[in-house]
């Protein structure tokens, strides 16, 4: 039997197909004006592009209007070193689609005079701005040794987007960020581990294990060995990764193991070892170890030392820390509550 629809819906039906019919040419319509308008704009720039007339290029990048975006994107196309200055300018452009379009240019260039400006562009506020920084600054310094060594100093501060550089980077920043993993400057050792985990070469894995037992930097080092798929072949590997890992439930379950390595760590002469040692006990907040804590404050110890035991929270470690100060004539003064002086806490793992 035929399903019969009810004249009434299928008038309806219709009446909405017919609006709907009605709207499609008005829509094209838009849309066809807007296409236009955008193939005018773009065969002009694209004209000057295949011309190759930088001059008039910079003349309409330097307007400053709706144009400005497209000629940073045709100047790059083309490479000259005329373009390099204008392009640097336009960094600070308030539209953020040219900032864009010169960063992209300028690593396309790849002249060195826009190291510095690009490093500055990497604050930028817009995220697509910064990835093109980025990006621009990987181009040139994988074709110039010399602009990757210079940057490497740059990675002793606190910058997200400058350790993205090293990332784009890639294998030719190995060699150097292994030699960041030495570095006397702590940021530089986070950076260049958290670069390198990033990188994903296993030529890194030996450099990042020696780093397991540096504080500073031994939780950025776990992440990349992790993304490197390394796993630990002995118990001390295993104790210095979980401690990298901050793992302490799984360090208590083998409490003896912990002990004996961590101690080991703390004889040794190693100030690292010794440091990274100190803060995982504390972390760990075990007390039976607090008297081997007090000895090798007063035999080992150092003002960070002392600092940490200050602010543990931990009343025996605070006092032997304050009869440390005051054996050596130091003056302890009270942090104020929003200064972060304290790299750790007992039993806060």
């Amino acid at each position: 039997m035929k399903s019969i629809t009810p004249i009434a819906t299928r008038q309806k039906g219709l009446r909405k197909y017919n609006i709907a019919t009605k709207a499609i040419p008005v829509l094209l319509g838009l849309l066809l004006i807007t296409t236009t308008a955008c193939d005018r704009k773009n065969s002009q720039v694209q004209k000057l592009e295949s011309e190759k007339n930088v001059t008039e290029l910079i003349s309409l990048l330097q307007k400053q209007d709706s144009l400005s975006s497209q000629a940073a994107e045709a100047l790059g196309n083309i490479g000259e070193k005329q373009a390099v200055q204008p392009l640097i300018t336009s960094l600070n452009d308030q539209d953020k689609n040219v900032r864009e379009n010169a960063a992209i240019a300028l690593g396309k260039i790849k002249d060195t005079s826009a190291v510095q400006p690009l490093l500055k562009t990497l604050k930028d506020k817009v995220p697509k701005v910064r990835n093109a920084a980025q990006t621009a600054l990987a181009q040139i310094a994988q074709t110039d040794a010399k602009v990757l060594q210079s940057l490497m100093p740059e990675l002793k501060k606190i910058n997200l987007p400058l350790r993205g550089v090293f990332t784009k980077i890639g294998t030719p920043a190995v060699a150097p960020l292994i030699k960041g993993l030495k570095d006397s400057n702590p940021v530089m050792r986070l950076n260049a581990a958290a670069a390198l985990g990033t990188i994903g070469d296993s030529k890194a894995i030996e450099p990042l294990k020696q780093n397991l037992t540096d504080w500073y930097s031994n939780k950025f080092v776990g992440q990349a060995l992790t993304k490197l798929n390394w796993e630990p072949e002995s118990d001390i590997d295993k104790i210095h990764f979980l401690v990298s890992q901050r793992k302490g439930e799984e360090l208590r379950q083998d409490w003896d193991t912990t002990k004996k390595i961590l101690i080991q760590d703390i004889q040794s002469k190693n100030y690292r070892k010794i440091q990274n040692s100190l803060y995982a006990f504390i972390n760990l907040g075990d007390k039976e170890v607090i008297n081997d804590l007090v000895k090798i404050l007063n035999t080992k110890g150092n003002k960070n030392m002392a600092l940490a035991y200050l602010n543990s929270r931990e009343n025996r470690l605070e006092n032997a820390a304050r009869q440390w100060a005051k054996q050596r004539g130091f003056k302890i003064i009270k942090a104020k509550k929003n200064q972060n002086v304290q790299p750790v806490k007992w039993g806060s793992w």
